[in-house]
């Protein structure tokens, strides 16, 4: 039985575009992608579920500035991330950098009030959390993880909750996930923000259309 309906549908299309939304068939002809009762969907947090970039600089610059007396600009474009450090401090030892992340860490509690959820995600996680399996698969660490959903009271809308896991080499979160589930990846629709990590789902089978893919140019 077909779960989605009009008022749905409007929610997803503004979320992510048309273009994902949508699979194209022969001519100008175009098939809705419907998500039935035997679909798991996949959410992404960072930049999906939840805006955590500006959060996350805030606790990152804080630490810096805390171990290394070094300021930092924001850039609205670019998540500012551990390898971010990296790369402005190259010189940086292992202690240090291991100092850097663990303040990080404690500073963004404090900074939860600077990350917003996606409304229209959201939306989509609550309703299919009825009648679906809805999993959280995440490169983000369980406890910071754990701290946002919990914030915006989102912990109980899943069945499964998948976190950033070390080391796994080589495997996507994706490839871990459907591994973890030991589900088909054509079962699977995702709702994704970052376009590496849509490749690497396409890359262990999940269909194209169907990850929907967020706040990313469809151009």
């Amino acid at each position: 039985m077909y779960k989605i309906n009009k008022e749905l549908h409007d929610y997803i299309y503004r979320a992510i575009g048309a273009k994902y939304y949508y699979n194209r068939q022969v001519g100008d002809n175009f098939k809705f992608m419907k998500i039935t009762d035997t679909h798991f969907l996949f959410f992404d947090l960072d930049g999906t579920l939840v805006d955590t970039d500006y959060a996350n600089f805030l606790s990152y610059s804080e630490a810096i500035k805390q171990v290394l007396g070094i300021n930092v600009d924001y850039n609205p474009n670019v998540r500012f991330t551990r390898e971010i450090v990296k790369k402005i401090i190259p010189n940086i030892t292992d202690k240090t950098y291991e100092k850097v992340v663990k303040q990080k860490n404690s500073f963004y509690k404090k900074n939860l009030s600077m990350t917003k959820i996606n409304d229209s995600i959201v939306k989509i996680l609550k309703q299919y959390s009825e009648t679906n399996k809805t999993v959280l698969i995440t490169n983000c660490h369980a406890e910071r993880a754990i701290i946002t959903l919990d914030y915006h009271g989102l912990s109980n809308f899943f069945y499964h909750k998948i976190f950033r896991q070390e080391p796994l080499g080589n495997i996507s979160k994706y490839k871990n996930a459907l591994d973890l589930l030991r589900i088909p990846a054509k079962c699977v629709f995702a709702f994704e923000n970052d376009k590496t990590e849509i490749e690497a789902a396409v890359a262990v089978g999940i269909p194209r259309c169907q990850i929907l893919c967020v706040g990313v140019s469809n151009e």
